[in-house]
């Protein structure tokens, strides 16, 4: 993947249940929705399970320009989306 957004609650500094990740090929996407779908996470005792889903915004370009402008970029280093120097450089 090149890109990641994992939505950080700045109170609580903990994720809010949901990620953007836009994956190199549909290979990659397929292989995590198999991996994560219906997944729980047991080492936190919680009782959600995970789905995967498509996002409404699709490719790494796309996403920059969605979030360029969005109250996150403006927050700390680590509430920023990520991506990859490859990417960073294009």
């Amino acid at each position: 993947f090149d890109f990641l957004y994992l939505p950080i609650d700045t109170k609580t500094d903990k994720n809010v249940g949901y990620a953007f990740i836009n994956f190199l090929s549909p290979i990659e996407a397929d292989r995590c929705a198999e991996v994560f779908s219906n997944y729980r996470w047991s080492k936190h005792q919680s009782r959600k399970i995970a789905q995967v889903s498509p996002a409404h915004v699709q490719g790494l370009q796309n996403l920059l320009a969605h979030f360029e402008k969005k109250k996150v970029m403006g927050n700390v280093a680590k509430c920023r989306p990520w991506m990859s120097l490859a990417a960073q450089d294009s």
